[in-house]
Order: structure tokens, then C-alpha cells, then sequence
């Protein structure tokens, strides 16, 4: 397709499509998971706790899929183009959702989330389209590019468990139909009006040697405490996973929370990720240094799990997720910022690399874990009843990353000093 890039309205017009491709993958993210214990507990005939275990394998499966076939999607686009690969992902998104707001039986919800795994790598690859198209017009534009991206991430985090819990309490199978919609429509725009934005000269073949993304650990072995570092990231990852997922099986079944009580909670949740990198992160960073801030971000990550450990009330647990969130959002940034540090100019590709697979090992481990546990010790008749489990762990993560992250800080000090 023959694209004129010095037509500045068409270039726009590519780029809302990005901006509206990202946030329609986010919302459809978001739009299913106020309802999915529901659906599955109708599919199943089960009680609100298997729902529980049997929703963590869903996103298990969605993330070692998506685990297994990120680097080969990227692989491909660099190879065939970003336009054939990234129209690929969108159907296959469309059809998972109408898999599962079809689906007659909890497999189906299991293979349509296989094929949503392998249609998962859709952000990566409108990055590197919108890359494309900035190296193509100017340069300059690339960071503005990227967060425009970056903000429909958030966006569509924020609108989808919102339009998810309203869908929810019209028909638990409608906010599945709304999101394939939504992709089907995605579709056909990107079809008539996304070029190819890789040219033939930068394509190369396919390098299966990029598909195995844990050999891209392997650097890491010389670095001092970067092992560390990354499995310090790993656990805050595994622990965000108790809003992602539990938080819809937990606040239901045991709070007495509607959906759209359950959603309101998750949206805030969401709109403090883009309020704490947008807004408070210049601001903190002003007054502190990168590590006083994963510091305090750590901290305030810390206490507002505490408070979902504690308090069944939904105000405060709505106060703390529009107060504490947003402060304990400081810390991720910081905290790859600080990793990026160690580095050098020429490691810092693979650090992005090693970055992803870590976030995907988290979506395994997280899921499985936390959800297990809250569907245990949830239940009356086990020998542990403590319903809010999830929270506690992932309060006890974080303060382990807390007291981690300051012995491997005094630890680098140390060796600079000796150095010197």
C-alpha cells in the first residue's frame, strides 16, 4: 500500500489508530474481568472459590502464550511487515471475545484466551509501528509518539472495568460482544487506513534464535546484583496481580460488593498509574532522588495493601486506592530507571528484553498463586480461614522488596566506595 508520509492529516489519522488500537486491546482487557466470576460460576455450576482457581488459569494460560509467542509475533513483524501482523492480532482478539461470550462450556473460555495470548504482543508491535512512522517523518516526535500510546494503555484500563460493570448488570455475556465490536471495528479502520510502515530495506529474515526470550537472561550474570534486581521486580509484578484478577473474585464473594462497586475500586486503581507517572512522579522527584522515591513508593505500595488486608469498608478502601496507588506508582519507574543505570549505552535493548520477560513470568506465577490462595483460605472449612490472603502476601512482597532493595543500595555503595 503507497503511503505518502508528507500528508501531515494522514499521519495523524495513523496515529489515532494506534492511540485507539492500544486502548481498544486495554479496554477489552478490562471490560471482561468485572464479569468473569460470574460467567464461569454459570458455565461451571460452581461455587464463587473454584471460580477462583479456575479464573486463575485463564490468565495462566493468556500469559504463557502470550510468554511463548511475544518474541515470535516481533520476530514476524520485523520480518513480513507490522501491518499484516498487527490486522492478525486485532482478529484474533475479535474472536476470542466472541469465543467466550459464546462459549458453552469453561474450555472454550480456556482456547479463547490461547488465542488471545497469541495476539497479545499488539502493543509492541504498534510501538514499533508508531517508531517507524516517527524515524519516517521526525525523529523527534518518537517519545511524543510513544506516550500517546502509553496513555491509551491507561485509558483503557481506566474505561474498562468502568463499561464492564456497567455491561455486567445489563447480561453477564454483553461486555464480551461490546469488545468484539469494538476489535471488529479496530479492524476494518486499521484495514483501509494503516500502511505498511516497515519498508522492504529494514525487513530481514526470521532469526529463530530470537524466539527463546530466557536465553536473553543470560547477560545478566556478569552484573553485580542484577539478578537481584530483576527478581525484586518480579515479586512487585506477582504482587499487582492481586488487583488485576483476585480483587473481581474476592470483592463479590466476600465483600457483598456489586459490579459496579467492584469496578469503580479497580478503575481508581488504574487512574492512579497514569496520575503517579504523569503527575506525581515530576513532582516527587523534584524533592527526592531515584532511590528515596522507589523508597517511598514502596512504602505507600506497602500500606495500602495493608488496608485491603484490614478493612472491609468500601470508602476507605476506595481512599486508599485513589491516595496510596498513585504514590506507590513512583516506585516502578524509579526502580527501572535505577536498574537501566547500571548498565551500559549497549546493554540497555537487552535490559528491555530481559524487562518483558520478567512482566511475563509475573502474569504466570501471579495469577496461579495469589488466586489459589484466596480460593483456600476463603473457605470457611479450610484450616486457615483468611479471606484477604492475597493482599497480605503481596504486602509481605512488597516490604521484602522494601528491605531488598535497601541492603543492595548500601551493598553498591560499598562497592563504589572501594573502587574510589
Amino acid at each position: 500500500m503507497h503511503y505518502d508520509y508528507t500528508n501531515q492529516k494522514k499521519n495523524n489519522q495513523l496515529l489515532f489508530f494506534f492511540f485507539f488500537t492500544v486502548l481498544i486491546d486495554y479496554i477489552g482487557f478490562g471490560i471482561i474481568l468485572p464479569v468473569l466470576p460470574q460467567l464461569i460460576e454459570s458455565l461451571e455450576h460452581t461455587n464463587p472459590l473454584r471460580a477462583a482457581r479456575l479464573g486463575s488459569y485463564l490468565i495462566f494460560i493468556y500469559a504463557l502464550v502470550l510468554f511463548i509467542c511475544a518474541p515470535i509475533i516481533g520476530s514476524l513483524s520485523d520480518a513480513y511487515g507490522r501491518r499484516k501482523i498487527l490486522l492478525l492480532s486485532i482478529a484474533g482478539f475479535c474472536i476470542d471475545y466472541l469465543l467466550m461470550g459464546f462459549a458453552p462450556s469453561y474450555w472454550w473460555l480456556l482456547l479463547g484466551r490461547g488465542i488471545a495470548g497469541i495476539a497479545g504482543a499488539t502493543y509492541a508491535i504498534v510501538a514499533s509501528a508508531a517508531t517507524d512512522l516517527a524515524n519516517k517523518t521526525n525523529k523527534e516526535n518518537k517519545a511524543k509518539y510513544l506516550g500517546i500510546i502509553g496513555g491509551a494503555y491507561g485509558l483503557g484500563l481506566f474505561l474498562g472495568p468502568l463499561l464492564g460493570g456497567i455491561l455486567g448488570n445489563i447480561s453477564i455475556k454483553l461486555p464480551f460482544y461490546v469488545a468484539a465490536a469494538l476489535a471488529g471495528i479496530n479492524f476494518i479502520i486499521g484495514f483501509f487506513i494503516m500502511p505498511e510502515t516497515l519498508a522492504k530495506e529494514d525487513q530481514r529474515k526470521v532469526d529463530v534464535k530470537q524466539w527463546n526470550m530466557l536465553g536473553t537472561l543470560s547477560f545478566l550474570k556478569t552484573k553485580p546484583y542484577m539478578i537481584s534486581l530483576l527478581g525484586l521486580l518480579l515479586i512487585c509484578i506477582i504482587s499487582f496481580q492481586t488487583f488485576h484478577l483476585t480483587w473481581f473474585f474476592y470483592a463479590p464473594a466476600i465483600l457483598n460488593f456489586s459490579i459496579l462497586k467492584t469496578s469503580s475500586i479497580y478503575a481508581t486503581i488504574s487512574v492512579g498509574i497514569c496520575v503517579g507517572q504523569m503527575v506525581l512522579l515530576p513532582y516527587i522527584r523534584k524533592y527526592l532522588s531515584v532511590n528515596q522515591s522507589i523508597l517511598v513508593g514502596l512504602v505507600s505500595y506497602a500500606i495500602c495493601y495493608l488496608c485491603f488486608t484490614i478493612f472491609h469498608s468500601y470508602w476507605i478502601l476506595f481512599f486508599s486506592a485513589l491516595i496510596l496507588w498513585p504514590v506507590g506508582v513512583v516506585a516502578f519507574p524509579c526502580f527501572l530507571s535505577f536498574i537501566s543505570n547500571q548498565l551500559s549505552n549497549k546493554e540497555q535493548g537487552m535490559f528491555q528484553v530481559s524487562y518483558s520477560t520478567t512482566t511475563s513470568l509475573g502474569l504466570i506465577i501471579g495469577p496461579v498463586l495469589l488466586n489459589n490462595a484466596y480460593a483456600y483460605c476463603a473457605d470457611k472449612n479450610s484450616l486457615i480461614y483468611f479471606p484477604t490472603i492475597s493482599f497480605f502476601m503481596s504486602f509481605i512482597f512488597i516490604v521484602i522488596a522494601f528491605l531488598s532493595f535497601t541492603y543492595i543500595i548500601k551493598k553498591l555503595k560499598k562497592v563504589e566506595t572501594t573502587v574510589q
